[in-house]
């Protein structure tokens, strides 16, 4: 059953160099239970496209061209400020990107934490306290009766990321959107955030959204992958087809990125090339600039065939349809 889905999300920023299209015919299905994960270079819409749904991009410039976002049958592209905000933070809830930003310095984390329940609840302070308390329990911090009543610089990076995670799942959301949960933690904080997020799926039963350029927390975490490049989607997938069946050029060239323990003083190749400038795209397809699969269709006006490799796995490439 679905618990979210995507269709046609166009995102644009008006900018004075011009129209960024920063999300661009986007779409995806969220399924109960499900963790998808979302990948892509820094850039790629990665995030625009989650807060688009919550109504977090800045109007002007940004603006939601096209598109819905069907949570439980209700739009919530076409909700109000006051309907989005009895969603956003009760059902759908997000983990921002740096920990150590995210926590506002001159406050206590028992009025940070338990906020959301203030907003969205009728309990009582002590019960919210107490509902924090418990949170704070579930992702592991020692002591919590006691450290809640701290301040964010009495926790380390990996406590205070333990926080988000703790005040994202205070309100018991339907939907998880963890958006570069690891980033500025060291590899020992990462893989304990990461088992955390794991093993709080696996308790809570709910859907979860991860967005990261790194291939490694996708492997470990998501059972569906989906790929974006320049505001696009290019392939989606399970995770063992995207690991393993790879149909898209693009996403062929980060799994070879990747080092392997395997081999000693292996020499990783790279994507030639940068990124595309949104305001200035060419005609044809995104990637074609950097493709080293490029042909003379790809940099025509003209639509780009969907590869379906299996039922769940589709790549959006003229090469990948021809192969």
């Amino acid at each position: 059953m679905a618990v979210l889905d995507v269709k046609n999300l166009k995102t644009y920023f008006y900018t004075r160099e011009g129209v960024v299209k920063a999300v661009d015919d986007f779409s995806f299905t969220l399924e109960m239970g499900m963790t998808l994960g979302i990948v892509g270079e820094s850039g790629s819409g990665k995030s625009v496209s989650v807060c688009s749904l919550l109504g977090l991009i800045p109007k002007p410039p940004g603006r939601i061209v096209a598109g819905q976002a069907l949570y439980r049958g209700n739009d919530l592209l076409q909700m109000s400020e006051s309907q989005l905000r009895r969603v956003r933070g009760k059902k759908i809830a997000m983990i921002f990107q740096d920990p150590m930003t995210s926590l506002n310095p001159y406050l206590r984390i028992a009025t940070q934490l338990t906020e959301v329940l203030a907003m969205h609840t009728d309990m009582t302070a002590s019960q919210r306290l107490a509902r924090g308390i418990e949170c704070m329990n579930l992702v592991g911090i020692p002591n919590a009766a006691s450290r809640i009543h701290d301040y964010p610089h009495q926790f380390s990076g990996g406590m205070r990321q333990r926080v988000m995670i703790a005040m994202a799942l205070i309100t018991d959301p339907d939907i998880l959107i963890a958006d570069e949960p690891t980033t500025a933690l060291d590899v020992t904080i990462q893989a304990q955030i990461l088992d955390l997020l794991v093993d709080l799926q696996r308790k809570i039963r709910m859907s979860v959204i991860i967005i990261t350029h790194d291939l490694g927390v996708i492997a470990r975490l998501s059972d569906r992958v989906l790929i974006m490049y320049a505001g696009n989607k290019v392939e989606e997938g399970a995770a063992d087809d995207i690991f393993y069946r790879p149909q898209h050029p693009y996403t062929q060239g980060l799994l070879r990125s990747l080092p392997r323990l395997d081999v000693e003083h292996e020499e990783l190749p790279s994507i030639a090339g940068s990124p595309p400038d949104l305001v200035l795209l060419k005609q044809g397809c995104v990637f074609a600039p950097r493709c080293p699969q490029r042909q003379a269709v790809c940099v025509e006006d003209r639509p780009i065939p969907i590869k379906r490799a299996s039922s769940q796995h589709t790549a959006k490439c003229h090469w990948s349809a021809d192969a």
